[in-house]
């Protein structure tokens, strides 16, 4: 999960698409409460470093 404003940033530089058509495909996506209810596990993507983190916290949990 990302902040809204966050991910809207990214795509906007990923695709060139503008923020009307960002907004719109997010309308058509769950949101991150109905996403975290079926996940079993979530990492919070605000930055490299601590994603970077979480994913190897995981990664270790996992591999136990």
């Amino acid at each position: 999960v990302a902040p809204k404003e966050e991910r809207i940033r990214r795509v906007l530089e990923r695709d060139g698409a503008s923020r009307r058509e960002i907004e719109a495909r997010m309308a058509h996506q769950w949101d991150d409460d109905t996403k975290g209810k079926l996940a079993d596990i979530i990492i919070e993507n605000i930055d490299l470093k601590s994603t970077r983190e979480q994913v190897l916290q995981i990664h270790e949990t996992l591999i136990k």
